[in-house]
């Protein structure tokens, strides 16, 4: 068994590494994408925004035909007002110095070797830097914008002294670095769910990685039940070859992998035969366990004799169960002895859902014999006391013996099978065998609920008197 498990167990490990890795994976490359995107294009789209500046002032300095150092000030002064995005303008000489100058400039960004750069027509000068407002991108571009009417340097109108005119080399525009492309914040947020998503995978596959274990007990634990389960099952009587004159048929349907329900039909001293039905409250492993002993219960007081009456056997299984079983714990039972010799049905119900006795005299009528004669539920009173009751079952007659999980079954509307239904197709089905209206009420059951599952184990026992003995077990 261990050998065949730990190969299968072993690609569980194996795909569970293979998803860590893929997790790390994406991961990385999500980092690496979100700080191309970040960086670069972010960095593209400002640096584009900064050049069509750039080229703008040269048209409209060349426009307005600004020689002065105050009007270049002025033209940026007026940009800024418009362009929210724009932080600063400044006119930088072939040595890096300032000629002109507009907005709040967080100080000396190039030199005069930047400027030189600016030879190479494919050169990208640019800085990252903070202002009042927040981070801006500095870009450098050349600056030389054609001018008109300019007297040579020197000379003046009415023949004084002029100063040399500026030689604009430069001009550094500081864009604000939350005026990049709307797309690209979108594009931003899908790639922190893309790490998020990564992350979540990491920790996904950890947490499997951490929970194999308790997984591969889970399932060991699942293929026990199911053990438990055909164990269950083989308890159940497939068969009676001598329980002479009577028919029956039975099914056994757990809501869970394992139930709390059981019957058991054999032959018991005097040439008399054993009815038994059992409900243990509660479902799965806890229900089955005591339904166990239970089941072991019954069957070892009929076969030793404990107790010379229904009754004695009864007040005996409720003390041990009162002894074995927790408080929360308790069991309903039925337990009927057939006597084919003189049609008597002796009983005690201890405090299960009556069984239904359709007689066949009677069975154009509606009139239903319910088996009520008994006492309490097991498990609960220690003191309780059993009273047995007797009725005729004759050739013919049906005996009807459920659990709630058959008439408490609910459909999707919340309304429940109920035992007016059971006896309606016992009523109509009488005449056939006992496999036949078994048959016929699970099937009307299951179609009653439609897809919704059980909501409590069902079991059904049918009997009739005064025919040959039958193996018919669902």
């Amino acid at each position: 068994m261990e050998e065949t498990r730990a190969p299968r167990y072993l690609l569980f490990r194996v795909l569970i590494v293979v998803g860590g890795v893929l997790g790390v994976l994406l991961l990385v490359q999500s980092v690496r994408t979100y700080q191309f995107v970040a960086r670069r294009l972010v960095e593209d789209d400002l640096w584009r925004q900064a050049a069509r500046h750039a080229v703008s002032f040269s048209r409209q300095v060349f426009q307005a035909n600004a020689h002065e150092p105050e009007e270049l000030e002025a033209i940026f002064r007026e940009a800024l007002q418009e362009e929210r995005n724009l932080v600063w303008v400044r006119v930088l000489g072939p040595r890096g110095e300032v000629l002109a100058e507009a907005g709040e400039a967080s100080g000396a960004h190039f030199s005069a070797q930047h400027v030189a750069m600016l030879l190479d027509p494919t050169a990208r000068l640019y800085v990252h830097a903070n202002a009042r407002g927040g981070p801006v991108l500095v870009a450098l571009f050349p600056f030389r914008p054609r001018l008109r009417g300019r007297p040579p340097a020197g000379l003046a109108p009415e023949g004084r002294p002029r100063a040399p005119s500026p030689r604009y080399a430069a001009i550094e525009i500081a864009i604000a670095e939350e005026a990049a492309g709307p797309s690209f914040a979108q594009l931003r947020r899908n790639l922190v769910v893309s790490v998020s998503a990564a992350v979540a995978l990491l920790a996904s596959m950890g947490i499997l990685g951490l929970r194999l274990n308790h997984y591969v007990r889970g399932k060991q634990f699942e293929q026990q039940v199911a053990l438990a389960r055909r164990v269950q099952q083989d308890l159940l009587p497939s068969g009676c070859p001598d329980c002479k004159g009577i028919d029956f048929a039975a099914a056994c349907e757990p809501a869970w992998q394992v139930g709390g329900d059981f019957y058991d039909i054999f032959p018991v001293d005097g040439g008399r035969i054993a009815i038994i039905l059992g409900d243990v409250s509660g479902k799965g492993v806890p229900a089955a366990l005591l339904m166990s002993l239970l089941h072991g219960a019954v069957r070892s007081a009929a076969a030793t004799g404990e107790g010379r009456t229904l009754e004695d056997a009864c007040r005996h299984l409720n003390q041990l169960l009162t002894v074995r079983s927790s408080v929360e714990r308790f069991a309903s039972l039925i337990w009927c002895l057939y006597d084919p010799r003189d049609g008597c049905l002796s009983y005690v119900n201890a405090g299960h859902l009556p069984p239904l006795v359709l007689r066949a005299g009677d069975a154009g009528h509606a009139a239903f014999e319910r088996l009520e004669c008994g006492g309490p539920v097991m498990g609960v009173l220690t003191d309780a006391s059993y009273r047995q009751g007797q009725t005729a079952f004759s050739q013919g007659d049906v005996l009807i013996m459920f659990s709630d999980g058959l008439v408490e079954a609910t459909n999707a509307d919340g309304e429940e099978f109920g035992e007016a239904r059971l006896a309606g197709l016992v009523r109509e089905h009488w005449r056939q065998p006992a496999a036949e209206i078994r048959d016929r009420i699970l099937e009307q059951v299951h179609e009653f609920i439609g897809r919704r599952p059980l909501d409590d184990d069902l079991t059904l026992l049918v009997v009739k008197g005064g025919t040959a003995p039958s193996t018919r077990i669902s």
